[in-house]
């Protein structure tokens, strides 16, 4: 929508995944380095965690891309699965039917499919992401899946993706065993303001923009409101954007971010963590506390996801409807100027019309009045002397009129 208007190809700021979009930070480019490390040297469980929307879905995607063809690559998403759903859901993603009834048989398909992998000097890839969410039986499900070797070899790579409390998990009682085949692990930090900065100007020039919106205030804020998540950065920077197209200012400063965070009530759905520096200014003071002998127990509501969805989508309506009614006006402007031309050109074309039907209608007068002169002088000439036809029938010449006759001389042409 906002594209055309601050000269992007693309939408610089999409939510959902995009290794082409890829910024890697330091801190990005670090993990990038462990990851391929852990690849090539083929040293059992990586582990890889990170806030929500911080940059590890992206991060792994782009490592897919990169990897050499002897890796087959599954990466497993859906992590809501006991341990016989998992193993099920792996031999899928491998293009391998999974029987539905014996974990002993899968386990079986699979074992035959890392030999026959071995045999091509291959290996499987196999990532399972959002981690955090899978059951005790499932992980250790994982850490028996990893014991699978072939000829003193490890066919099988696996990283586990997961956000911080997936440490907390590891840590726990009965997760020993899986906690030390981890042989690589690293944590994706959110973006300083130096690289949050970096980041907004590296996704616009991806997105084919030849000029930065945001003005320097309007980046502090964005930083100072996502604490340098790259997810929240995008939501932010892509409302703020919307938004700027609709009001038709071509720099987002800081009262268009500020607007934006206030009508679509943004603050709580892209704050994570409130970094060190001045807060944001609050568009009304914050009512005093209560005593605390009034405090519920119970503690406060916050507003869900969906509420918030469903704020930000009012908001854009009424985005959109102010914009339809701009377009609206602007073509009723376009269409007034239009026809007025189209009308004046009409005009002229019509005059110019009427004045060669009105030569036109005088010469074919002037025709008709030569026309009935000549059938006119004509018979008057013929009358006289009939012989005189006759003679120039035959080749000969007709008397020459006297000097005073009326008689106009008619010669027949063959």
């Amino acid at each position: 929508m906002y594209e055309l208007f601050y000269g992007f190809k693309e939408k610089p700021f999409q939510i959902s995944p995009d290794p082409n979009f890829l910024y890697l930070s330091p801190n990005h480019n670090r993990a990038l380095e462990y990851l391929e490390y852990g690849i090539e040297r083929n040293i059992g469980i990586i582990l890889l965690t990170g806030e929500v929307g911080s940059g590890k879905t992206t991060l792994i995607q782009y490592l897919r891309q990169q990897v050499d063809r002897k890796f087959e690559v599954a990466i497993i998403s859906n992590t809501n699965l006991s341990a016989d759903e998992l193993l099920a859901y792996i031999l899928i993603e491998l293009n391998i039917q999974p029987d539905a009834d014996s974990k002993a048989l899968n386990l079986n398909l699979f074992r035959a499919y890392l030999k026959s992998l071995a045999v091509e000097n291959r290996r499987i890839v196999l990532i399972i992401d959002e981690a955090q969410n899978l059951p005790k039986a499932a992980l250790e499900e994982i850490r028996m899946l990893s014991n699978f070797q072939t000829d003193d070899r490890m066919p099988l790579q696996i990283f586990l993706i997961g956000q911080p409390e997936f440490r907390t998990i590891l840590n726990s009682p009965g997760m020993h065993q899986l906690r030390q085949r981890i042989a690589v692990n690293y944590h994706l930090d959110a973006l300083n303001r130096e690289e949050t900065a970096k980041y907004i100007v590296y996704r616009l020039k991806k997105a084919g923009s030849a000029k930065n919106p945001f003005s320097t205030e309007a980046v502090d804020i964005i930083y100072q409101a996502t604490s340098g998540i790259p997810r929240s950065i995008n939501i932010l920077c892509d409302s703020a954007l919307l938004y700027g197209f609709a009001e038709e200012v071509e720099t987002v400063d800081g009262v268009v971010v500020k607007s934006v965070l206030t009508e679509l009530n943004l603050q709580p759905f892209v704050q994570k963590n409130v970094p060190d520096g001045p807060p944001l200014p609050a568009e009304t003071p914050s009512p005093p506390l209560p005593p605390a002998s009034s405090i519920p127990a119970e503690p406060p509501k916050v507003s869900s996801p969906d509420d918030t969805i469903k704020k930000i989508l009012f908001v854009l309506k009424k985005q959109l409807d102010k914009i339809d009614l701009k377009i609206d006006l602007k073509f009723d402007l376009l269409r007034n100027e239009v026809l007025k031309k189209v009308n004046g050109s009409m005009a002229d074309e019509r005059k110019r019309y009427e004045d060669l039907l009105v030569a036109h209608a005088r010469i074919q007068a002037e025709l008709e009045r030569i026309k009935a002169a000549a059938d006119a002088g004509g018979r008057k000439g013929a009358a006289p002397d009939d012989d005189n036809s006759d003679e120039e029938e035959m080749g000969g010449e007709s008397k020459k009129p006297s000097q005073g006759s009326k008689f106009y001389k008619v010669t027949k042409v063959n």
